[in-house]
């Protein structure tokens, strides 16, 4: 019975010494190169489609490799930004989190890793507004709110 124990523990200090110490499937300096495209692509997309929004920023991002099996890769990037804009001369700042699904695309000639996005979603959308809006029920549009006062 201990000779049994012996070469169980034996095993598992092989197994976890092999999976310590091997290649992994996706390079940490590919997952740097994802993080860092997808940060410039969610910048570029949110100047291209909200010209006027200004203090576009990456709060948190990260990458997982998801599927590695011979043939099929896949990462998986979450991600959380925000970005400013002036609505009704009133400063609104919207948070938006999410995540990408990307696929390990076949090697070329060039040498590079060419990677396909082929899913987006947010996650979760949050909308913080820099001066309170005032609405009143029945007709008539919502207001900015009073400056509030400061009290010493």
């Amino acid at each position: 019975m201990k000779f049994l124990s012996v070469l169980v523990i034996t095993a598992l200090m092989i197994w976890t010494w092999s999976m310590i110490n091997s290649e992994p499937a996706v390079s940490l300096e590919t997952h740097a190169g994802i993080q860092s495209r997808l940060a410039g692509l969610i910048a570029e997309t949110i100047k291209g489609k909200k010209p006027a929004s200004s203090e576009v920023l990456i709060d948190n991002m990260w990458t997982e490799t998801l599927d590695s099996t011979p043939g099929k890769t896949q990462v998986k990037a979450h991600f959380v930004y925000h970005y400013s804009e002036s609505i009704d001369n009133a400063p609104v700042t919207s948070q938006i989190s999410g995540e990408a699904l990307l696929d390990l695309q076949p090697a070329d000639s060039s040498g590079l890793e060419h990677w396909s996005m082929s899913g987006l979603k947010t996650t979760n959308d949050q909308v913080v507004f820099g001066q309170p809006m005032i609405i009143t029920t029945g007709e008539g549009e919502a207001t900015p709110a009073p400056p509030a006062e400061e009290h010493h």
